[in-house]
């Protein structure tokens, strides 16, 4: 599992994903998935987009403000 797997894995998604969601699609660990992910924005090869924390709760029940990632 490395960089390339991750991006093309968001690649094929039609809409951002959470760090969570991509570990679990991907059945790795979240902090590896974490820290390849650091990298990639890095190195400007993935974006993020932040998103409140009453539209994080709506969309994964989170209670803090989340970030999703995209290609």
């Amino acid at each position: 599992m490395g960089e390339g797997e991750v991006i093309q894995f968001l690649e094929e998604q039609e809409v951002p994903l959470t760090s969570g969601e991509i570990a679990k699609a991907m059945e790795e660990s979240p902090t590896k998935i974490s820290r390849i992910l650091k990298q990639l924005i890095k190195f400007h090869e993935v974006k993020f987009v932040e998103i409140n924390r009453l539209e994080a709760m709506a969309r994964c029940g989170a209670r803090r403000r989340i970030y999703l990632y995209f290609v």
